[in-house]
């Protein structure tokens, strides 16, 4: 499934290195070295000292964010507990006794 670029156009030339899914991988990897090159250039020593208030600001934020994504998962893990599957039906809630 996909365009299979640039395998389509040059058959079996890229079976090894240079197939679609190496060229995405590799501008992923690009784009993680911009933006790790970008964090070093914010956080540089330069810039400010770690009780700077743009780094308390990131650092809570992530913070909140770890915390928003547990509450999540654990908000939906109490909802699929709740659930089961009926072969003659759609998912059925559970009825607590």
């Amino acid at each position: 499934m996909g365009a299979h670029i640039p395998e389509r156009f040059a058959p079996g030339v890229f079976d090894i290195v240079g197939y679609g899914h190496q060229l995405f991988h590799l501008c992923i990897d690009m784009v993680s070295w911009n933006l790790l090159d970008a964090a070093n250039i914010d956080c540089s020593a330069s810039e400010g000292h770690p009780g700077n208030w743009r780094n308390i600001l990131i650092v809570f934020a992530f913070l909140f964010s770890i915390g928003a994504i547990i509450l999540n998962v654990r908000l939906m893990m109490a909802k699929a507990r709740t659930k089961t599957y009926d072969h003659e039906s759609d998912y059925v809630e559970k009825k607590c006794h």
